[in-house]
């Protein structure tokens, strides 16, 4: 697991796995498989925008987009157990925000520059207006991306 920071020996990190997705019996990790679901591995692409560089993760079906946001000291790959149950029926897009894990080479300089690279990207890989889900910074970017292009977001 990254970082250990699911390891916690009393309890509390198993009960936030629970309420992070439906189904508790996707964060056991299967030593029968060797698969962990905070593996990202099987879900790496990278896209770059002109100076701005950005991973990016694209995943899924067909009905309706779905951009998840992260939050401040983890990457994309927090929302691999609950993707694994969306990515069946909505396209996910998951990037690793700047100064974060795979997008760590670009330093986090504002929220403003962030939104513009949300936006870019949305641009890009976005045919109609999408979701957008947040957590803690992820979710002010959310907030911020929904204020400043409203176009972009349902």
């Amino acid at each position: 697991m990254p970082l250990g920071a699911f390891r916690a020996a009393d309890g509390r990190a198993a009960e936030t796995r629970r309420r992070m997705c439906w189904n508790t019996e996707e964060f056991r990790f299967d030593e029968r498989r060797n698969e962990d679901p905070y593996s990202r591995s099987q879900y790496d692409k990278s896209v770059t925008h002109d100076e701005l560089s950005l991973h990016l993760e694209i995943r899924g079906g067909e009905h309706g987009t779905i951009l998840m946001l992260h939050g401040g000291g983890v990457g994309g790959w927090m929302w691999n157990p609950c993707a694994g149950h969306l990515a069946s029926k909505f396209r996910l897009l998951i990037p690793d925000l700047p100064g974060h894990d795979r997008s760590s080479a670009a330093p986090y300089a504002s929220h403003d520059e962030t939104i513009e690279e949300l936006a870019a990207t949305l641009q890009k890989y976005a045919s109609e207006p999408v979701s957008v889900v947040g957590f803690s910074l992820g979710a002010q970017l959310a907030v911020l991306l929904a204020a400043r292009y409203p176009e972009l977001v349902r």
